[in-house]
């Protein structure tokens, strides 16, 4: 009995042998997908940056340019209505506000699914 209970326990160490090898096996594959992954969030990253950088830049030339032409209105006719009513104004003003907003909300979500999938592959790799 005591040598079937110990081909018993060398089948059952051989079958988790195998389990652990495909394991290995399996996750040696996805390693290469995770870091192809991760260097596309990376890149997608850099570019939404890039990006959020020049609308900003945009936003200031234009305003910039809003407050030079409203002087330029105001020196040739100081009691002339503004040429675009206010009420415009804010409103693209409020639209761009919120689609920066929008653009920094999906940087935030993007860097958390990066982080996440640098933690996973933090604790597969240990």
């Amino acid at each position: 009995s005591t040598s079937a209970e110990a081909a018993s326990a060398q089948a059952a160490a051989a079958t988790a042998q195998q389990q652990l090898s495909a394991l290995e096996q399996e996750h040696a594959s996805l390693v290469p997908a995770f870091r192809a992954q991760l260097a596309g969030c990376h890149e997608q990253l850099q570019a939404q940056g890039a990006a959020r950088a020049q609308l900003e830049q945009q936003a200031a030339a234009r305003a910039h340019a809003m407050a030079a032409f409203d002087r330029e209105m105001e020196a040739h006719a100081p009691h002339a209505q503004p040429v675009v009513p206010l009420g415009q104004f804010r409103a693209l003003q409020l639209e761009l506000s919120e689609l920066l907003e929008r653009h920094a909300a999906a940087q935030s979500h993007q860097v958390a699914l990066l982080q996440q999938i640098e933690f996973k592959e933090a604790a597969a790799a240990a």
